[in-house]
């Protein structure tokens, strides 16, 4: 079982899921962050997650997604 000195910070989390996941997929040499030369991959959310109270992050919404440099449709 796991406590709260255990938790990730909002900004671990985030590189986690964004540079960390493309690590370990041995891609992050073309995506995981924002960077010249690499795929314009991202999203557009309604909210900072690194300026919201923790308990308010899961109800930050994606505005746009952009795949490639191209707006994507999002769901309703």
């Amino acid at each position: 079982m796991s406590g709260p000195d255990e938790a990730l910070t909002a900004k671990e989390a985030l590189e986690a899921y964004t540079l960390g996941a493309a690590r370990a997929a041995g891609i992050d040499a073309v995506c995981g962050s924002l960077e010249a030369g690499k795929r314009a991959d991202l999203l557009v959310l309604s909210a900072d997650p690194l300026a919201v109270a923790a308990n308010e992050i899961a109800h930050v919404r994606v505005e746009e997604t952009w795949l490639k440099g191209v707006r994507q449709r999002n769901a309703p």
